[in-house]
């Protein structure tokens, strides 16, 4: 790869050969590298870059996004984000749209409030007993704004 920066290389999984100009994102969070199954198929043909995110903040994992771009990557790239990685790509792409040649979105959250009226219900519904105490035991920290260390 093309002029590393110090420790992005252990954040990006690199597939097939170059030049690299397709960067998937996983979902999340908690999702690193779900995205593998995807690289594994599209390196056949292409030079694909596995950009896991690691920071923990929406503006950390921008520019953790931008920073793996710049240092990996022939630009502008095809960005293709799963999940949360097409909440990611279109905050990127807004941001930094002369890296992106096409942002391609698969299985997106809902983008409208309308739809998420039962979204929490259906989070919770999904877990088993002794996981929703716990969601339930941290949640009011979190929605006061306390870090999630601290509930």
């Amino acid at each position: 790869m093309k002029g590393q920066k110090e420790g992005i290389e252990q954040s990006i999984r690199v597939y097939g050969n170059p030049p690299w100009r397709i960067g998937l994102l996983h979902g999340g969070p908690g999702a690193s590298g779900e995205m593998k199954p995807v690289a594994e198929i599209l390196a056949e043909e292409f030079g694909i870059l596995e950009l896991l995110q690691t920071e923990k903040s929406l503006e950390g994992q921008i520019q953790e996004l931008y920073n793996q771009l710049t240092a990996a990557a022939e630009l502008p790239v095809i960005l293709v984000g799963y999940s949360w990685g097409v909440w990611l790509g279109m905050l990127f792409a807004a941001r930094y749209p002369k890296y992106i040649r096409k942002l391609i979105l698969i299985s997106s959250g809902v983008l409208e409030n309308k739809y998420n009226q039962d979204l929490m219900k259906i989070r919770m519904d999904r877990l088993s007993g002794s996981d929703r105490k716990e969601v339930e035991n941290i949640l009011p920290g979190i929605n006061s704004g306390m870090p999630v260390r601290d509930c």
